[in-house]
């Protein structure tokens, strides 16, 4: 929950709802504060997540810590392959855990 008014700032999007649990648990292990937006392909937010749609999910972190978010995203989407599938499990349960 973001408790203070500190700006969020976008810095990926991606259009798997598994993609962004997994970059949101890479975020949230490295600190981050890190909010996930679900949208279809038009710009408008969604509330509930319909397979029918074209969704698509923006990560936003505050303001501060846009330039480290978008550097492990970066490293992320460089790496694809490298991580082994155990990293991955524990970025999604870390995702899946911050959820509930």
């Amino acid at each position: 929950m973001i408790v203070d008014n500190e700006q969020l700032v976008l810095v990926e999007s991606v259009g798997e709802a598994t993609e962004a649990e997994i970059l949101c648990g890479v975020l949230r292990a490295e600190g981050l504060t890190v909010v996930s937006r679900e949208r279809n392909q038009n710009g408008v937010a969604l509330g509930l997540h319909s397979i029918l749609l074209n969704s698509m999910y923006d990560l936003y972190v505050y303001a501060t810590d846009a330039a480290k978010a978008r550097a492990l995203v970066e490293t992320y989407n460089n790496s694809r392959g490298e991580f082994s599938e155990e990293e991955l499990a524990d970025a999604a349960v870390a995702a899946y855990d911050e959820r509930v």
